[in-house]
């Protein structure tokens, strides 16, 4: 599903226009954002948490050429999924 036809049928099952939906996905996706960068973990859906983990600096190997390159430190995405979207996605 893309992101238009989420919008498209989130705003059907709402009875909102597509243009409120699609502006408050866009607020929401800011904050969730500006919340992770800080390293702090955002909670949707009851059961899917996003958290910004903070990686050390370090040095890895450009496989192309084998030479070492330090890799700065840096604040990388992370999702967990909790129980119960686990068990309703095997539920059938």
């Amino acid at each position: 599903m893309t992101k238009a036809e989420f919008i498209k049928e989130v705003a059907a099952q709402a009875e909102l226009t597509q243009k409120s939906v699609r502006e408050l996905l866009d607020v929401m996706q800011d904050v969730v954002f500006d919340t992770m960068k800080q390293g702090e973990e955002v909670k949707l859906f009851d059961s899917v948490t996003l958290i910004g983990n903070e990686v050390e600096e370090r040095t890895a190997r450009n496989p192309r050429t084998g030479e070492s390159v330090v890799v700065p430190a840096h604040i990388a995405p992370k999702c967990k999924f909790g129980a119960i979207i686990k068990n309703y996605l095997k539920a059938e």
